[in-house]
């Protein structure tokens, strides 16, 4: 995830090892009332808990058939991914399939009144794991899903899975998407006057509103050669379906949810008008792009810095192949001058959610260490273990810093293992590589 503005941090959402938990989804919305109303059957749910937005109300819990009592946990606390969430406690433990129907409207944005990351509005529905418009049993726990979402006909509507049936009928369209692998969200857009233009193989479509046609198609053009760039460095991405890059008409902070990418069509609009923004705009996208191979530690972690560091270091090596050193020389420095002022004592490998100093440490010294280790073993062999890296935990939250020093060890040799160490656990007090010049 790419902080642009408010952030709520998240990284990897949709990687730990495969679970037999399937979703299937029923909800029908009314963006002019920001109202939903949903039935949702889960086979093999792992727990008796679950999170769902404060606001909803839910008519009936139903295992194995048979209703169940239910009640809100008042002394549990949420989540910093799940901040309108309330914890339901059902008397459904053990149970094989769970069915639960509800419905409420989402009386205020998720995010802030001028950065609504999920909403429910005629403009922007948008909805994910921040708005907890579905039952949420782990922020981690890996299901597979199929979602059968009703909107209104002027509506374009988006999903992180494949669209398997589409039909129409009395004002409203009715769309089914089902999960193409294992994931731990379901992020669902309907938006009004998008324009859509698709191109490459894997496709790279990109539904937009407002921007200039002729950015849009560079852009959808460069996100393709992107995509097939990281492929040869580092392997299959985890998503082989291709990608759907949609602006949402909102500032805030931008996400991915293979093979989904969801993008602020305010900030792209306005950075595009700037002189430098084409690249700027590809450097935010393309990092989006990069986590479609780093998910590969769980988020919310010591280890997050793996999935952000390496998202953010590929995304500039990226720009910098597209577009020339000049455009990464001006966000390098940017890095390092930040790097002056950091506002704890925590080191990369041990920076928690709640640190001050966590998009520092994750996007910008964690990218600036891996330029540093490029200047210092050349592209080859770094390369090469990251390449070795990603295969390893494709498909798993394993990643772990242990794990890397060991392989860069391994791969690398003793004296890039040392590097590595040193750095990720420099304290800023002792200065840092990133304040290198």
């Amino acid at each position: 995830m790419k902080r642009i503005g408010f952030s709520i941090a998240v990284a990897a959402l949709f990687c730990v090892p495969a679970a037999a938990m399937h979703y299937d989804v029923q909800v029908g919305i009314r963006p002019d009332a920001r109202r939903l109303d949903a039935t949702v059957i889960i086979r093999d749910p792992v727990s008796e808990r679950f999170f769902l937005h404060k606001d909803f109300v839910i008519q009936s819990v139903i295992a194995d058939g048979k209703p169940v009592a239910f009640h809100v946990d008042p002394a549990a606390k949420t989540t910093p991914f799940t901040p309108e969430a309330v914890t339901i406690v059902t008397e459904a433990r053990g149970a094989k399939v769970l069915e639960v129907r509800y419905g409420g409207s989402m009386v205020k944005p998720i995010g802030t009144i001028e950065m609504p990351i999920n909403n429910i509005a005629p403009e922007q529905t948008e909805l994910a794991i921040y708005s907890s418009w579905f039952p949420i049993f782990s922020l981690t726990e890996k299901y597979t899903f199929k979602l059968t979402a009703a909107l209104p006909q002027n509506l374009s509507t988006f999903a992180n899975g494949k669209l398997v049936a589409q039909s129409t009928a009395q004002g409203r369209t009715t769309t089914v998407w089902t999960s193409v692998q294992p994931v731990s969200d379901m992020a669902l857009l309907a938006l009004p006057g998008i324009k859509r233009s698709k191109a490459g193989s894997p496709p790279v479509e990109i539904a937009y509103r407002d921007l200039p046609e002729d950015a849009a198609a560079k852009l959808r053009d460069g996100e393709a050669e992107a995509q097939k760039r990281l492929s040869a460095l580092y392997g299959t991405p985890q998503a082989k379906t291709g990608l759907e890059i949609v602006f949402t008409p909102r500032p805030g902070m931008w996400y991915s949810r293979l093979p989904l990418m969801v993008i602020s069509e305010v900030y792209a609009s306005n950075d595009f008008k700037k002189e430098s923004g084409e690249a700027q705009v590809f450097h935010n996208v393309s990092h989006e792009l990069a986590h479609h191979w780093w998910t590969i530690a769980t988020a919310g972690t010591f280890d997050d810095w793996i999935n952000e560091g390496l998202a953010e270091y590929s995304a500039l090596r990226l720009t910098q192949e597209r577009y020339g050193e000049a455009a990464v020389k001006p966000v390098l420095a940017q890095y390092r001058e930040d790097a002056k002022n950091s506002k704890s004592n925590d080191v990369i490998a041990e920076t928690a959610h709640e640190s001050a100093d966590r998009y520092l440490n994750l996007y910008e010294k964690a990218s600036l260490m891996f330029f540093a280790a490029r200047e210092k073993f050349g592209d080859q062999a770094l390369d090469a273990f990251l390449r070795d890296f990603y295969g390893r935990y494709v498909g798993t939250s394993g990643a772990n810093t242990a794990a890397f020093l060991e392989l860069a060890q391994q791969q690398m040799g003793p004296e890039a293992a040392a590097f590595f160490k040193e750095e990720l656990y420099r304290h800023p007090a002792a200065g840092a590589v990133a304040q290198k010049k």
